[in-house]
């Protein structure tokens, strides 16, 4: 179990630092990441992440569930999360859980 520690004061996480840590979620992620065959939509997912990583709840923003594609796209995106959860969160960005706690980030295209 990967557990936050650091030093950055909960206001000096930079909207560049927390960009980036969207990118390192994100890599993680796509390790896991299928999405099926012909899929062109993008899934957009809101998470709220424990502080060791872990992802305490998800919300599909987009697509809507209105057909079997972006059911498709949905599912992927939802275990690929899964899957790849207890996500490694660098040190540094501990003392700033509250602002990174709850994150957007979009998976595919």
């Amino acid at each position: 179990m990967f557990v936050l520690m650091g030093a950055i004061p909960a206001q000096a996480l930079s909207k560049s630092e927390k960009t980036a840590l969207v990118g390192i979620l994100v890599a993680q992620i796509a390790r896991c990441y299928s999405p099926a065959p012909g899929q062109t939509e993008a899934a957009i997912i809101k998470l709220h992440l424990e502080r060791n990583g872990s992802v305490a709840d998800l919300q599909v923003l987009e697509p809507q569930p209105n057909s079997e594609t972006n059911q498709a796209v949905i599912q992927a995106a939802e275990r690929a999360i899964r899957r790849c959860a207890h996500f490694e969160i660098p040190a540094k960005f501990g003392a700033s859980y509250d602002l990174w706690k709850r994150v957007t980030i979009q998976l595919g295209r």
